[in-house]
Formats: structure tokens, C-alpha cells, sequence
């Protein structure tokens, strides 16, 4: 079971699949966590009994699950919050397959460092790796420079960890390198692209007046990117008027926005856990790794890589602070195991079959194949799990076939799907705010000038310091000769349009 877990890892520092997956970055470290999962439970069902892991790591995980099973109940959104966004995947059954994967590292390394080294193996070869094609062709195969670096500062400190676990010389020495080709890499990256940079400030100023209108069970998982822009300060927006934010830019920061206060201190305690517990072995690397994740989680939100490796160094330590413990039966988790592995089975294969169809119908709608893209679509949407979907960019791709479509019938009829597509995406899309503007660009380009004014309002009132709806929207109005409410919304577009020049 060690061996799983550490191939794990490895998947969720290196899986890729670009060409072949629409979210390549994000998709095969998804189903590779549930698939690696799944393997871990086979493996752990088929034992006859295993030492009592730690009942404190295990009561906090079961305290979180069901934190966030609060959270996504009283969710603003509650399909996203239970299936997950596209950009990181990461609702709150997935996060409890995180959960759940670093129970199974605790409970198999409990009182066996023999097994934690093998867990700490697959960290330093999969960091070494990330590392090197990080700084060849940034930001890597984790897709963000600040994952990245989160991912190196812990893996500096967990191949120190493996070194001095480690008996034979060969795998110490190669420890040792792991761990300084880390810190090579982790300097180069934090160099090139600071994780520390950006408007931190200004973006948990306006997190914290979020999560100060729901502190207790907060908005739901996955649910930032549609809320947060009810609560961006002008100011904020002016400095950085392109950006959308997924988050805020900092894992406890994310916690307490989603889950509410109950969430935050959970975590907390699953971080002091940690660090208890590695104290309690005198193992100053593992306390080490687990600060170094902490101060890196101040400057980026957890992804699953992240959120895993974090979870799972807190098992490990809490798993080697135990002492080995009375093999014992478990009849529950036996029977229970089996339709755990089918449920996490049946959900790597949705993800990982409606991403290929999407990709499909990427590649297809570039190579002009317009009914071979419609009929792969369909297949995606057979395949996709509720949430959310790629209406919006499905909207996007044959508004241009339309535009570029030299015979009138086909321009009518790729606006058609266009809008088709466009208003589908208005109750389901991760970002609402984008899904209303690209209705009203469709019915903009279809002539309906009363249905683009609409959408556009509608886009202004779920993202009021974005610039673009506004501007549209003059141009709307100065089509319609209503000079004075144009200028209005003119000058409004040009001071949310801060530092951004040039035509757009």
C-alpha cells in the first residue's frame, strides 16, 4: 500500500496529458488521486487486520468532512460545490478523497517507518522531476509557479526526512540529491515568478468582508470565482482590472470563505496535529516540511497536489509518532471498502471520459469538422458530471465560427448554437459574470439589441467592478441614442479601467 500511495504522489506532481485532455493539467491528477485511492482501499480491504492509526488526525478529517458537508448544503451553488469547478476540481467529495488517501497513509505507516520512507521515495523523485521540467518550461507540470514552489519548499525538507530514515547508502545519498536539486529548483522559480507577488493585500481585505457576511458555514467549496465579485473593492479592481480571481490567494483565507470559521479551525487543528506530532518524534524535518507548506499556503489556495501532499505529510507524522499497535479485524470497513472503490472508480472514469470528448470537440471544431464537434459534444454532455461545463467555451468557439463564415446560412445557424449554447451556460457557469457577457456579444452579433442591453445588465449586476460590461453597454446605449446614460456608464468603464491602456 506504500508503494500506491508513493505512485500516487507522483501522479498528482506529474500527470499531464496535453493533446489528449481539455484540462490537461487538472483532469489526470484528478482521476489519478481517485483511481490511486481506490488502489490504496483494495490493498488496506484485503488485510486481515492493521494497527490503530491515529485517532486524533482520524476525528479531525471526519470533523472537516463533515464541515464541508455543511458548507455544501447551504452552498450559493450547491452542484459546484459538490462536483467542483474545472480549474482545480476540487468540491468537497474530491477533497475528501484527499482526506481519505492521507488516512490510509497514516493508518499504514503507523508505527512502521519502513513504509513512510516508501511514501517519502515517490515525494523526492516526483519533486526532482517537477523540478526540472518547471524550470525548462515553466510553470511545469503542476500548472502553477506558486504550486510548484509549494510543492519543492516541502520536498526540500521531506527528503531530509527520507535521509535519515533511509539505511542503505544509496537511497540516503540519493535523498540528499533530491533534496538539494529541490532547493535549487525552488530558488530559480521563486526568482523568475515570486509567489509573494500580486495584490495580496487588497485581494484578503476584500476576502475577509466576504467571509464576514456567512462566518459560520460559509459559501461552499468551489464557489469563489462567482462571489467574490459582489465584494471587489473599486480599488482592487482598478489595479488589476483583467483579473479574475479563483481565490484568494491563500489557503486559509480559501477555508474560511468556503466553510465559514468551523472550516478554518479545523484546518488549524490539522496543522498543529502535524506539528505535535512530529515534535513528539523529534523529527525537526517533518515539523519543518509542514511549516514550509504553511507559510507557502499563505501566497497560493490548496489544489489537490498541493492539498495532498500537505494532508499526507500530516499523516505520516502522525502515523510515525504512534507506536506500533495490536493487528485487529475491521468487519465494517471491509464491507464498506468495496463500494467506496466502485464510487471512486465510476467517478475517475466520468471525469477523465467527458474531458477526452471535450478535446475531442476542441480539436474537431479547429479543424472546421462542425458536425463531427456537435456530435462529440453531445458525448461530453453524457459523460460530464453535473457542476459545471464548458457551455461558455463551446459558446465562445462557434460565435468565431460565425464571424468567420462566408456563407449567411452558416453564420445563422453557428449563432444559433452560439446562443443555444450561451444561455445554457447562465445556470450553471463557474462564472456567471462571463457567461451573461458572452450572451449578450451572441446577441449583439444577431442584431437583438434589447437582449444584449439585458445581458449585459445582468452581467454588471453579478460583476460590478468589471469594466468590459460597462463599455459594452455605452456602446449599446449610444446605439439606441441615449447619449446621457452612455456617458455614465463611459466614465464608469474608464475608472474601473485603471491601469490598462490600449484598445481592447
Amino acid at each position: 500500500m506504500a508503494f500506491a500511495a508513493a505512485l500516487t504522489i507522483g501522479l498528482l506532481a506529474l500527470a499531464i496529458a496535453p493533446g489528449y485532455a481539455f484540462y490537461f493539467d487538472v483532469t489526470p491528477k484528478a482521476a489519478g488521486l481517485l483511481a490511486g485511492t481506490a488502489g490504496m482501499l483494495i490493498l488496506a480491504a484485503r488485510r486481515r487486520g492493521s494497527p490503530d492509526g491515529p485517532r486524533l488526525f482520524a476525528m479531525l478529517l471526519l470533523l472537516n468532512a463533515v464541515s464541508l458537508a455543511v458548507s455544501t448544503a447551504w452552498s450559493t451553488n450547491r452542484a459546484l460545490s459538490f462536483y467542483g469547478g474545472s480549474w482545480r476540481c476540487f468540491g468537497a467529495p474530491m477533497q475528501c478523497v484527499a482526506m481519505l488517501f492521507a488516512w490510509l497513509v497514516a493508518w499504514q505507516s503507523a508505527g512502521r517507518p519502513e513504509r513512510a520512507s516508501v511514501v517519502l521515495r515517490g515525494v523526492a523523485i516526483s519533486a526532482v522531476l517537477a523540478a526540472a521540467v518547471g524550470v525548462w518550461r515553466p510553470p511545469g507540470t503542476l500548472g502553477d509557479a506558486g504550486q510548484l514552489a509549494i510543492w519543492l519548499a516541502m520536498s526540500v525538507f521531506l527528503s531530509m526526512a527520507l535521509a535519515r530514515m533511509e539505511t542503505g547508502r544509496m537511497w540516503r545519498g540519493a535523498a540528499r540529491a533530491a533534496a538539494a536539486l529541490s532547493l535549487a529548483g525552488l530558488m530559480l522559480i521563486c526568482a523568475r515568478t515570486p509567489p509573494w507577488a500580486g495584490p495580496h493585500r487588497q485581494l484578503w481585505r476584500d476576502t475577509l468582508s466576504m467571509a464576514a457576511k456567512r462566518p459560520l458555514a460559509g459559501y461552499g467549496p468551489e464557489v469563489f470565482l462567482a462571489q467574490f465579485p459582489y465584494f471587489e473593492s473599486k480599488s482592487l479592481a482598478r489595479a488589476h482590472p483583467d483579473t479574475v480571481y479563483e481565490s484568494p490567494r491563500n489557503a486559509f483565507l480559501d477555508t474560511l470563505a468556503a466553510q465559514g470559521i468551523p472550516g478554518l479551525l479545523l484546518w488549524c487543528g490539522l496543522c498543529a496535529t502535524g506539528l505535535a506530532a512530529a515534535w513528539k518524534r523529534r523529527d525537526i524535518r517533518l515539523a519543518a516540511a509542514l511549516a514550509a507548506g504553511i507559510v507557502g499556503l499563505q501566497f497560493s489556495p490548496f489544489t489537490l497536489p498541493t492539498a495532498v501532499l500537505f494532508l499526507a505529510t500530516i499523516g505520516l507524522a502522525a502515523g510515525l509518532a504512534e507506536k506500533p499497535g495490536v493487528s485487529r479485524s475491521n468487519p465494517v470497513f471491509a464491507a464498506v471498502a468495496p463500494i467506496l472503490v466502485l464510487a471512486l472508480l465510476y467517478f475517475a472514469l466520468r471525469l477523465a471520459m467527458a474531458d477526452r470528448e471535450l478535446a475531442v470537440t476542441k480539436r474537431l471544431l479547429d479543424a472546421r469538422d462542425l458536425a463531427a464537434a456537435t456530435a462529440e459534444y453531445e458525448a461530453y454532455w453524457f459523460w460530464r458530471l453535473p457542476g459545471t461545463n464548458a457551455d461558455v467555451w463551446y459558446s465562445r468557439s462557434w460565435m468565431d465560427v460565425a464571424r468567420n463564415a462566408a456563407d449567411p446560412d452558416m453564420r445563422t445557424q453557428a449563432l444559433d448554437i452560439s446562443q443555444q449554447a450561451a444561455a445554457r451556460a447562465i445556470g450553471n457557469a463557474e462564472e456567471p459574470f462571463l457567461a451573461w457577457y458572452n450572451l449578450a456579444q451572441v446577441a449583439t452579433l444577431q442584431g437583438n439589441f434589447e437582449d444584449a442591453e439585458r445581458n449585459l445588465r445582468w452581467a454588471i449586476a453579478t460583476h460590478p467592478t468589471w469594466y468590459l460590461p460597462h463599455r459594452l453597454l455605452a456602446q449599446e446605449l449610444v446605439r439606441q441614442s441615449r447619449l446621457e446614460e452612455a456617458q455614465r456608464e463611459t466614465a464608469l468603464a474608464v475608472e474601473l479601467e485603471g491601469a490598462v491602456s490600449g484598445p481592447h
